[in-house]
């Protein structure tokens, strides 16, 4: 998902990974899905097929740890701002664990796009000392409107495919 905010000589881009499920009914899908799970292995438990338990078991072990993996990729986001004299990228799962700091004038966007209209394109801010690649886990149809946003705040674009019009 991208969010555009245009302050008064600022320009800044939050970008997040669309999520169809929110945290809570992650929880609720994890409670149901593993609830079933134990009651069914605890009624063959109780006639005898207690083989079943360990099983079952192992089970919402798997489902908790990639559950656990999703909410945690889920919170990932990069939040970029651009102002006259710099654009500042911030990385981070809930809070800015990378902070990278670019000269605007010096600075470009590095856009690499597929033959194939259906691959994704890999978008990188590029200066003389610093390659840091931009919206890693949007879609292709978020990272035309980070493009979009990045034209309109003035970036230059560098395209490997530049006879063509986008």
């Amino acid at each position: 998902m991208v969010r555009c905010h245009v302050n008064s000589g600022s320009t800044v881009l939050l970008l997040t990974p669309n999520t169809s499920a929110t945290r809570t009914q992650t929880l609720c899908f994890f409670g149901i899905v593993s609830g079933i799970t134990l009651l069914i292995a605890l009624v063959w438990g109780l006639m005898g097929a207690w083989m079943v338990m360990p099983f079952a078991g192992l089970e919402v072990l798997v489902l908790i740890l990639v559950l656990r993996k999703v909410l945690k990729e889920s919170r990932q986001m990069q939040v970029i701002t651009i102002d006259r004299e710099s654009i500042k990228v911030e990385e981070g799962k809930s809070h800015p664990e990378h902070s990278w700091q670019f000269d605007r004038v010096n600075s470009y966007i590095d856009l690499h796009e597929s033959n194939v209209p259906a691959d994704a394109i890999q978008m990188s801010l590029v200066d003389s000392q610093k390659n840091i690649e931009l919206g890693v886990f949007l879609n292709h149809q978020d990272l035309q409107s980070v493009r979009e946003e990045l034209q309109k705040a003035g970036i230059v674009i560098c395209s490997n495919r530049w006879w063509v019009s986008s």
